[in-house]
């Protein structure tokens, strides 16, 4: 699907709804524009604090039942391999 926006004098735009809502992204998130080598752009938002959390969290509690030894950012770390295949 295409959607189009308008770039205003100051260099901003609106990202359309849909878009917005496939990202999660909201009022004051963080977002990325990555551009590959095909000169094609790739958009990313940041994760919130709270999803970091969540995310050691959950690999507190894996660790604490594989006898597994857990270190600080392992939730980030096993939800990006996860998400992002690496």
């Amino acid at each position: 699907m295409t959607y189009k926006t308008i770039l205003t004098s100051k260099g901003t735009t609106t990202i359309p709804i849909e878009i917005r809502k496939q990202l999660g992204i909201k009022p004051g998130m963080q977002i990325t524009f990555t551009r590959t080598n095909s000169g094609e752009y790739i958009i990313k938002r940041s994760q919130t604090i709270e999803e970091i959390r969540t995310m050691n969290k959950q690999a507190l509690a894996r660790a604490a039942t594989t006898n597994k030894e857990y270190k600080s950012g392992d939730g980030f770390t096993l939800a990006s391999q996860e998400k992002f295949g690496q």
